[in-house]
């Protein structure tokens, strides 16, 4: 946050540039000497410093009188009780004011001269106010600029992200890191218990239950009020793993609301007002962008939905070729995952698998159905299945990057293939890949006029169709993960291929 620190720098020069610019005026037009006392700086006015403390020598404070001392040890005795005149008889007053104090000083000052003393006092102290209130300012728009530079740097991350969880998982991150806190978890009913730690030695479980077993009115109360709650390790449950705590709600989806918290260990600040309000912006911001992401996902869902029920009643129309688009789909989506496609890719890829063969649903069940070798015409109204499927899926602008799939995935390499002859790379890789995921299931599914072909078989008429039929680096990318699916998901490989034969079952079976 190099620009903040910046900002920083630059308003506390700011302060300081205004105050010295203010004594110089003062001093110059009504001859008041000003001592500015706080935490950070300790200024006497000159004739301190040349008749009281510089005359004694030694300590810098030795020979300054009870005001002085008082003033730089911050006692709060001269609030209010002041005297008027010091021990050397010039006119003296102090203003206490929120992060400092001031002496004013008049050498000499008689009666015609006090009312301008005391005009110099109510000056510096407007002045003193305006400052203060510059300098408040300052640091509001510093917290704003860093409230601004979380939620960016947040937005661009979860732009990558696809689910709900990694979206609270990178919120919880920056917005830790921004608050500089140690650790920070979500309970929620959906996700589970989420956890980011500076230290990867913190004990999640413990530290989570520490909280639901001590805190357990604090996330109740967040819950029920939807308000951000703090809990400063002076005031918190004393324990080994006592720490300043922050709770906040975070989304409030049909009734269910995650409860955020975040912690900082015993004897790092505690948490103030300008943490609960960056707080508040980045949860709530956070919050818009679950719930958009959420109804993003159910319109997704609603549309694969609707796409399933569409090619269930295309598949019905054959009985031999029943869940083969599920399959192409699945298939589609494994290659291009091996291949190492983008993520919209791959919804495009099983989105492209599934509607194929969407055309079909314009071709007679005759001609589908026919159990002997098609006619020249037939085989002509087969092959307008996909200019027919293109025409389905065209207008649909949520299918705009799987048109090119449903329209040429019959074409091949060697440009013999339909519905314009299309030729190596000029074939869009969408449809390249679903071609090779439709011959594989072709091959070995059954249809009415031929018993699918073993695995083995199947794999071997590939291997050889490579560069010709099928597009070699998409059919080597297939065999990859296949055979990976295959070794380590057994149990998901039966229950999607479970019609593909393997070389010993087709012996049990001729047997």
């Amino acid at each position: 946050m190099a620009s903040s620190t910046l900002l920083d720098n630059d308003s506390v020069s700011q302060e300081a540039s205004a105050r010295g610019d203010l004594r110089c005026l003062l001093e110059s037009a009504v001859g008041v000497e000003i001592g500015v006392f706080g935490v950070s700086e300790c200024v006497l006015p000159p004739t301190c410093s040349r008749s009281c403390v510089a005359a004694s020598g030694g300590d810098r404070l030795a020979g300054a009188c009870a005001v002085v001392r008082a003033l730089a040890e911050h006692d709060e005795w001269l609030a209010g009780a002041a005297p008027s005149m010091c021990d050397q008889g010039h006119a003296i007053a102090v203003h206490c004011g929120p992060v400092s104090a001031s002496l004013l000083l008049a050498p000499e000052v008689d009666g015609t001269e006090r009312a301008r003393f005391e005009a110099a006092l109510s000056l510096w102290e407007r002045c003193e106010r305006l400052i203060f209130e510059n300098d408040g300012l300052a640091n509001e728009l510093l917290r704003s600029f860093e409230q601004l530079n979380v939620m960016f740097d947040v937005t661009q991350q979860i732009g990558r992200v696809a689910d709900a969880a990694g979206v609270k998982l990178v919120l919880m991150r920056k917005s830790a890191e921004a608050l500089t806190c140690d650790w920070s978890c979500c309970l929620s009913p959906v996700d589970g218990v989420l956890w980011w730690s500076r230290d990867r030695q913190e004990d999640q479980s413990r530290t989570v239950e520490w909280i639901r077993d001590q805190y357990a009115d604090a996330l109740r109360s967040v819950e029920e009020n939807r308000q951000i709650l703090v809990r400063n390790a002076g005031e918190s449950v004393e324990g080994p793993r006592d720490a300043s705590l922050l709770f906040g709600p975070f989304g409030a989806e049909h009734g269910v609301t995650d409860l955020v918290v975040f912690g900082r260990r015993r004897g790092r600040p505690a948490f103030v007002a300008g943490d609960v309000m960056m707080m508040d912006a980045i949860l709530g911001h956070g919050g818009h962008v679950i719930s958009n992401l959420r109804l993003a996902e159910r319109i997704r869902t609603m549309s694969f939905e609707a796409i399933r029920a569409l090619v269930s009643a295309i598949d019905k129309k054959d009985e031999y070729t029943r869940g083969h688009s599920e399959r192409v789909g699945f298939l589609a989506r494994l290659i291009g995952k091996q291949m190492g496609l983008a993520s919209t890719a791959l919804q495009d890829l099983e989105w492209a698998g599934l509607l194929h063969d969407i055309g079909k649903i314009g071709v007679l069940d005759d001609v589908l159905r026919k159990p002997g070798k098609l006619t020249v015409e037939e085989f002509a109204a087969i092959k307008e299945h996909s200019r027919m499927g293109y025409d389905v899926v065209a207008p649909i602008q949520a299918f705009a990057g799987v048109r090119e799939a449903v329209l040429y995935h019959h074409e091949v390499p060697d440009g013999s293939g339909y519905p314009e002859g299309l030729a190596g790379d000029e074939i869009p890789i969408l449809a390249r890949i679903v071609h090779v995921a439709d011959t594989f299931d072709a091959l070995t599914s059954s249809r009415s006029y031929r018993e699918g072909f073993v695995l083995d078989k199947a794999l071997s008429i590939m291997r050889e169709e490579m560069g010709t039929r099928l597009d070699t680096a998409v059919t080597l990318a297939f065999f990859e993960a296949f055979d990976t699916f295959r070794a380590e998901q057994p149990g998901r490989y039966r229950q999607v291929f479970g019609h593909v034969k393997e070389a010993a079952e087709a012996e049990e079976d001729d047997g």
